[in-house]
């Protein structure tokens, strides 16, 4: 699918306090923090830059975490007319768990706008391709569980970009 960078066409790479960083100076998503919430991370935060269209970030939510859990990036500061693009799947083990998630993004991190929903009723992965021209500062994938079955859900992010041209 190759969509793979943030702010530019360099690639970034992910320090190990989940930042993403770039290779060149000058870069607006440099520092921007990468963070979940109510939610067991799988795979390296990378995963959602690299242009690989087999690999993922995503978050596995449990039921003891409650019925909703987040992936969040906050990009610093309100990006206007910035183009998000992203490959976003929902997951389920056996299907014994409905599953919703909704990519959502925010401007000042209270009032949060829904841009797309997926959901899943059955075992297995429904994928959904976004890609639309908004302003914001925070973008967040929501990870909505139905049920209180231990059975695994989650919230997939094969590709995100974030570019303001």
């Amino acid at each position: 699918m190759g969509l793979g960078t943030v702010f530019d066409e360099r690639t970034p790479e992910v320090n190990d306090n989940g930042y993403l960083q770039t290779v060149s100076d000058g870069n607006v998503s440099q520092d921007t923090p990468i963070t979940t919430t109510d939610v067991t991370e799988i795979g390296v935060y990378a995963s959602m830059f690299d242009g690989d269209s087999t690999t993922y970030f995503a978050g596995s939510h449990q039921p003891s975490g409650g019925t909703t859990g987040y992936i969040n990036i906050d990009l610093g500061k309100v990006y206007n007319n910035a183009t998000v693009t992203a490959h976003i799947s929902a997951w389920s083990d056996t299907g014994a768990e409905d599953v919703t998630i909704k990519i959502q993004t925010s401007k000042d991190n209270s009032t949060w706008t829904d841009r797309v929903t997926v959901s899943r009723t059955a075992a297995g992965e429904t994928t959904k391709n976004y890609s639309e021209k908004i302003s914001l500062r925070y973008f967040r994938l929501e990870i909505a569980r139905v049920g209180t079955d231990a059975d695994e859900v989650q919230g997939r992010i094969y590709s995100l970009r974030i570019s303001q041209r």
